[in-house]
């Protein structure tokens, strides 16, 4: 913090890499509950899916709830949040839901969550019976030569809804 904005009582700006670990660790948290859905560990309904992938250095995470919350976050700051207000983007966050349970097999369970190493693409789904994640590199899953490729095309389509039903920069 500079010297006169301590002087004049400013407060500091944000940091952009707290806001992202904050808001991925609210994500994270997210219970089923809170979704008005049943808390059995024996419901095995996924309340939340994210797909995670480093791209040279910068972390970007999207988020799809059950409840038809659709984000996404960058760690260098910004991102997109309360897209699933937009039709498009809910359907394709319900498509990418639904092709996390087809692909459930390939995950493990997990009480970790860490972020993806350069190249790397993590998934994180969360149940009410706990947490599961897989991981692969990147270029395996865009290539299509990864048996999650197809989670992998259902949120890129995410994300390209998410763009076409986010205003730009500057537009208005």
């Amino acid at each position: 913090m500079r010297l006169v904005d301590r002087l004049l009582g400013r407060k500091r700006e944000p940091d952009p890499a707290e806001i992202f670990r904050a808001l991925r660790a609210q994500v994270l948290a997210t219970g089923a509950t809170r979704l008005g859905r049943s808390d059995s560990p024996a419901n095995d309904e996924i309340v939340a899916a994210l797909m995670e992938w480093n791209l040279d250095g910068t972390v970007v995470t999207l988020v799809a709830i059950a409840d038809g919350t659709v984000s996404l976050y960058f760690s260098s700051g910004g991102g997109i949040i309360g897209a699933g207000v937009h039709e498009g983007p809910r359907k394709a966050a319900e498509a990418f839901l639904s092709s996390a349970a087809k692909h459930r097999s390939l995950f493990v369970s997990t009480t970790a969550a860490p972020l993806p190493g350069e190249g790397m693409t993590r998934f994180h789904s969360r149940t009410p019976g706990g947490d599961f994640a897989s991981e692969a590199r990147t270029q395996d899953l865009a290539e299509g030569r990864h048996a999650l490729s197809p989670l992998f095309y259902a949120a890129q389509d995410v994300i390209t809804a998410v763009r076409t039903a986010s205003p730009s920069p500057g537009a208005g």
